[in-house]
């Protein structure tokens, strides 16, 4: 169930990522990357806000 947990949570991330227009993003186990430079601080927060949420 805790695999289930992370991997919901990460793709939660991956989504707000894509939803917000972030480029060169990568979904990876336990782990999301993208480009933080091409988004203002209000985008990268809802970004990271997307995973808990």
């Amino acid at each position: 169930m805790t695999a289930l947990t992370i991997l919901a949570h990460e793709i939660a991330h991956y989504l707000g990522a894509v939803a917000i227009g972030a480029q060169k993003f990568a979904l990876h186990w336990a782990d999301i990357t993208f480009d933080e430079t091409a988004l203002d601080r209000q985008n990268l927060a809802v970004t990271w806000l997307a995973g808990p949420l």
